[in-house]
């Protein structure tokens, strides 16, 4: 899926800063988005980067 673009027709005034997207959406439950499998690559490459054992996935899931 293509990321948005920022709005390019919009008429600025010189030097005012740019907003790139009219609004920015946090998904701290899960409820938009399931995010645990990427959650779970990050806690095991956390973990290899540290020399620790790489858990699991389903032991790394349980966020």
């Amino acid at each position: 899926m293509p990321l948005p673009t920022p709005h390019e027709d919009t008429a600025r005034a010189p030097g005012a800063r740019t907003r790139a997207f009219d609004l920015i959406a946090f998904d701290w439950d899960g409820t938009l988005f399931d995010s645990t499998a990427i959650i779970t690559r990050c806690i095991q490459a956390a973990v290899r980067d540290v020399g620790g054992t790489v858990p699991s996935d389903l032991t790394a899931s349980h966020v």
